[in-house]
């Protein structure tokens, strides 16, 4: 694949940049001062540089926050790939449960297995481990390692005021560490920067993983969003004056059509923006004509927009694929669903400086 920028795509077992971070595409020393959280230079620098609204994808993050909540020792190794390789000075948060004495779920093992593998990364001021108290009914295996999804983000409002976006989450199982962690960071980074942070609630169900951005004002979220508050009766226009009341009239909100079948809703399933420009955009097997008519709609919304679209393949495989086919008319819609909608815009990218 051709890109302006050269990436490399750790795809989607994991979390998300998470926004950490208010700076142009050059890289350089934000973290590392005594060995201590700094972001003072680039938040000093570079938040009058960033439009209003949320913070894209692709901006350079000062900050990256990953979590392991379940053992799995594939995640661990892709842990360790995405630390080791983030640009110099850009450090991870490792949020991890915090083991308890009655230890229900194992939380302790987990956790001190962490700490083992990676003592070299600690050492190296690359890692930063934040242990988080679990309720004993959380779905570790669910909701666990989706940062992207289930935890506060940032954005700029349009005074220039950094937020920190809580979302009220639709799912009765979503995750619950969301203000643990939200504390947590807020106090860090007001600390090191010495600049206060703002907690903005949103008043819809609105999960994180159904924003992206390009960072010029154009926000991207699926239909499913007016799915999750139709008891509320939100129209499409009332989001969309809540986003231009908070970042400007410059913002552009883009209601997607939405792959019914596909279990989240979430945009970032869908779509990646690397540039204010260049976006993925998934695309499926031909034979899966249902789900490529949402993402085929989205690719040319996009390019309608003066944006320059790479399709790229979704991981499916050939007994998957054998399925559908042989699927009956009456079927193929239960068939679709029980099928994963595995899409590599839903990772995460790092660049090598």
């Amino acid at each position: 694949m051709n890109f302006l920028l050269k990436f490399s795509f750790l795809s989607l077992v994991i979390v998300s940049l998470s926004g950490q971070s208010f700076a142009n595409s050059s890289c350089s020393k934000v973290f590392r001062e005594n060995g201590k959280l700094n972001l003072n230079r680039k938040l000093n620098l570079d938040v009058e540089t960033v439009l209003p609204g949320p913070i894209a994808e692709y901006i350079d993050p000062g900050l990256v926050v990953l979590s392991g909540f379940f053992l799995n020792p594939y995640l661990i190794e892709m842990h360790r790939a995405i630390i080791s390789h983030l640009p110099e000075g850009v450090r991870a948060l490792m949020l991890l449960p915090k083991p308890e004495k009655s230890d229900p779920n194992g939380d302790r093992a987990i956790t001190e297995i962490y700490e083992q593998d990676f003592k070299d990364l600690i050492q190296a001021n690359k890692v930063e481990f934040v242990l988080v108290p679990l309720k004993k009914n959380y779905d570790v295996n669910q909701h666990g390692n989706w940062t992207r999804d289930f935890l506060s983000q940032f954005a700029v409002d349009k005074q220039g005021q950094i937020l920190l976006m809580n979302f009220k989450y639709g799912r009765p199982d979503a995750d619950n560490t969301d203000a643990f962690v939200q504390k947590y960071l807020v106090e860090k980074i007001e600390r090191a920067s010495g600049k206060k942070i703002k907690t903005l609630n949103v008043p819809f169900y609105f999960e994180w993983g159904n924003i992206s951005t390009d960072g010029e004002g154009n926000v991207f979220v699926s239909e499913r969003v007016l799915q999750n508050n139709a008891a509320d009766n939100i129209s499409e226009k009332k989001v969309s004056d809540w986003f231009r009341g908070v970042f400007g009239e410059h913002t552009e909100l883009h209601f997607v059509k939405d792959v019914a079948t596909e279990s989240t809703g979430h945009v970032d399933m869908y779509m990646k923006f690397l540039d204010a420009k260049n976006v993925l955009v998934a695309k499926a097997p031909e034979e899966f004509k249902e789900w490529n008519q949402a993402l085929d709609l989205l690719a040319k919304q996009l390019e309608g927009l003066g944006k320059t679209v790479q399709r790229i393949e979704m991981a499916l495989d050939s007994k998957e694929i054998d399925l559908l086919e042989n699927s009956s008319k009456k079927d193929r819609e239960e068939t679709l669903k029980r099928i994963p909608f595995r899409s590599y815009t839903n990772s995460v990218a790092t660049r090598y400086c």
